[in-house]
């Protein structure tokens, strides 16, 4: 009946909510499917239903990021002599450098390029200015920096040669994406050598009657040589942090405007941790992770989940075979029918 006085009262709906945690290790995935650990698929022990919200509550990853590897497409610079018309490119050997071992690195790659018994070529870190320079004590070379080496980029990483920052190693040895040339300082370098005043009274670059560098004192760019700060964890389908699209370079324009922001892009933004190298650190929500997606309505059933780590740039992470390993909390909303419990507490 439509007209009545006692109108039904309507049923309130009372949920528990179930958590449930899962731990997955990089090496549960199937390694003939997902060869590598920064993208890969599992199936859940069970089926997880009516999900309300998912969270990321522990994870521990190997602290070997390595800073330079053939993958980031950051280990190749291309350079030629005043001599000749021969273009050398060195690759340097994937890992992480102080700035010193770096220097001793590339110094050593580009004199090997040369010939076997070629040594002129240095290489010095500036320890004040947090520069990275080029010299020669024999002769004149070109830095053809604005020539893209050429990279085997392995399938699903990111091409970085676009970008412009962290497009290849001159990058990140604070160089411009062109051509540096040598200034000639043979007639007039001090008999000392050619170097900073810090050093005084011995310089890095001791000629033996010719002297050549690079100079970039007027350059903006520092040695970045610290690596990535944090890592994105994406869940497939199941993301809810947002990000801003890198690269922009016309955010000002009317037409052509490249700004843009990608919506539901991650699942959880991991810190990196560099204090111990080549160790293993450990993260959780009692210290830096802060992320809990909330899904509405529920997620009605989930068994297959599929995560995909990569920097905000793009380039998935090389973990170089290591495992990780993580755990998930699921929370579930669950029927509870209304109870009413009364409680006697005994006199103590």
């Amino acid at each position: 009946m439509v007209n009545q006085h006692h109108p039904l009262i309507p049923r309130e709906q009372n949920y528990v909510l179930e958590r449930k945690i899962i731990s997955i290790h990089s090496f549960d995935r199937d390694i003939k499917k997902w060869p590598n650990s920064n993208h890969f698929e599992i199936d859940l022990p069970e089926d997880f239903t009516d999900i309300q919200s998912i969270q990321l509550v522990q994870i521990t990853l190997p602290n070997n990021q390595y800073v330079f590897t053939n993958s980031y497409q950051n280990t190749k610079l291309s350079f030629t002599l005043t001599s000749g018309a021969t273009s050398h490119t060195i690759t340097i050997s994937e890992g992480s450098y102080t700035a010193d071992q770096l220097a001793i690195e590339i110094a050593t790659k580009m004199n090997k390029a040369v010939s076997p018994t070629y040594n002129s070529f240095v290489c010095k870190y500036n320890a004040v200015t947090n520069t990275f320079w080029f010299g020669n004590t024999h002769e004149g070379f070109t830095l053809t920096f604005g020539t893209n080496p050429g990279y085997i980029i392995p399938c699903g990483q990111t091409e970085v040669w676009p970008h412009y920052t962290k497009w290849g190693l001159p990058a990140y040895l604070g160089y411009e994406k062109k051509t540096y040339t040598t200034t000639d300082i043979s007639g007039a370098v001090d008999p000392s050598g050619f170097g900073f005043d810090y050093e005084f009274p011995k310089f890095w670059l001791e000629p033996s009657g010719t002297a050549y560098y690079v100079d970039i004192s007027n350059n903006n760019c520092n040695l970045d040589i610290f690596g990535e700060e944090c890592i994105y964890m994406e869940i497939n389908k199941y993301n809810s942090l947002d990000e801003i699209e890198p690269f922009s370079e016309q955010t000002m324009s009317l037409y052509n405007n490249d700004y843009n922001g990608k919506i539901d892009s991650a699942f959880a933004k991991i810190p990196i941790n560099h204090a111990n190298a080549f160790a293993l650190y450990g993260d959780s929500i009692n210290f830096f992770i802060h992320n809990a997606s909330q899904y509405t309505p529920p997620i009605q059933r989930l068994r297959r989940v599929r995560f995909t780590f990569r920097y905000h740039d793009g380039r998935l992470v090389d973990f170089k075979c290591l495992p990780f390993n993580f755990s998930l909390r699921f929370n579930m909303l669950r029927n509870e029918p209304a109870k009413k419990i009364n409680i006697k507490v005994p006199v103590i």
